[in-house]
């Protein structure tokens, strides 16, 4: 049974690669975060804008900020990757 486990974590992790975090994000869109809230997409952005947000309002330097607007928005894509769909403990 682990074997068969080990297996199937491989072959996720391996499919998971031939996509970017960024691309595997877009699939956020199609995942409900909340039915009045909207969807993990949604939900990604809102924490993007809090996030810039709070950075500028603590002084932080334009070298952060540019790392908050490139990984801020990447900040629930492995909800849609195939290892943690197949191990959602790993979230």
């Amino acid at each position: 049974v682990i074997k068969a486990r080990f297996d199937d974590g491989a072959f996720y992790f391996a499919e998971d690669q031939k996509k970017s975090l960024r691309e595997h994000g877009k699939d956020l869109k199609n995942l409900v975060f909340e039915r009045e809230l909207g969807t993990m997409l949604d939900k990604s952005e809102r924490i993007s804008q809090i996030a810039l947000f709070l950075a500028q309002n603590l002084g932080v330097g334009e070298k952060e900020m540019e790392l908050i607007k490139h990984t801020a928005p990447l900040i629930k894509a492995d909800l849609v990757t195939g290892v943690v769909g197949q191990f959602p403990e790993l979230q």
